[in-house]
C-alpha cells in the first residue's frame, strides 16, 4: 500500500567456521593417511652403510615403495630388502641380474648374459688396483647362473660393498620395496656425543644445534632414486 514500509529485516549473522572442529577433522585425516601410507604403500628407512655410495648417502632418511610379490624388479633397479645374513636388519643394493641370468666379472667389469653392462655414472670403484687374491671374490666373480626366483645384488660402492658377492644371490622374497626419494638427510659425525642414558641428552641437543648446518643434508632432500 502507498506510503506503507516495510518492516526492516534484521541482517543475518555470518557464521564462523568452527575451527576447533576443523583441526579436528584434518588431523584424524591426516593420521589415517599417514598409518595408510605407512602400513599398505609406502615405508620409511634410515641407511646405515655406505653400499650404494654415491647413489645413497650413509644418514638418508628415504621413502620405499612396496612390491608386491608378482611384481619383478627390472634389472638395474635399486632395492630394499632383507639383509640374507641377518634377516632382521635391512640393506640397499642394485639388482643387476635376476633368475636365469648368467653374471659375472672380470677385472672390475660386469657382464650379464655376456654383455658388458656399463657402469652408471654413479658406481664408484675407489681401489683403481685389480685384486689377485683367488680367494677374492670382489674383482673377479663367476661365470655365475643366478638361481629362479632371486636377484644377483650389488652396491653402487663396488670396492666397499657387502652384497651378493658375499652372501650369495636375492629371494625375491627377501625384497621389502623400491626406494623411491631421500625426505631427509642427517650426516654422520664421528665427534657426536653418543645418547647412551638421558644424562647425556644435553650435551647431545646443544651439540647438533651447534652443528645443525653442518649435519643436515639439505641438498640431499627431494633426491629420486635409481
Amino acid at each position: 500500500m502507498p506510503g506503507f514500509d516495510e518492516p526492516q529485516r534484521k541482517p543475518q549473522r555470518e557464521e564462523k567456521p568452527n575451527l576447533v572442529a576443523y583441526w579436528t577433522v584434518a588431523a584424524l585425516v591426516g593420521i589415517v593417511l599417514a598409518i595408510s601410507i605407512k602400513v599398505l604403500a609406502v615405508k620409511t628407512y634410515i641407511v646405515t652403510t655406505d653400499n650404494m655410495k654415491n647413489t645413497i648417502h650413509r644418514g638418508d632418511m628415504i621413502l620405499v615403495e612396496h612390491l608386491g610379490k608378482a611384481k619383478v624388479a627390472e634389472r638395474g633397479e635399486v632395492l630394499c630388502f632383507r639383509y640374507p645374513a641377518e634377516s632382521s636388519q635391512y640393506r640397499l643394493g642394485r639388482a643387476v641380474a635376476r633368475g636365469g641370468d648368467i653374471i659375472e666379472i672380470v677385472n672390475k667389469d660386469l657382464y650379464v648374459n655376456g654383455r658388458m653392462v656399463v657402469s652408471r655414472r654413479d658406481v664408484v670403484f675407489l681401489d683403481p688396483l685389480i685384486k689377485e687374491d683367488p680367494f677374492s671374490l670382489r674383482d673377479n666373480f663367476g661365470p655365475f647362473e643366478v638361481p629362479a626366483n632371486n636377484y644377483f645384488i650389488l652396491g653402487d660402492n663396488r670396492d666397499h660393498s657387502i652384497d651378493s658377492r658375499s652372501y650369495g644371490p636375492l629371494r625375491y622374497d627377501y625384497v621389502l620395496g623400491k626406494p623411491l626419494f631421500v625426505y631427509f638427510s642427517w650426516k654422520p659425525d664421528s665427534r657426536a656425543p653418543k645418547l647412551n642414558s638421558i644424562i647425556d641428552l644435553p650435551e647431545v641437543l646443544i651439540y647438533n644445534i651447534m652443528n645443525i648446518f653442518d649435519r643436515l643434508g639439505l641438498d640431499r632432500i627431494g633426491t629420486p632414486i635409481r
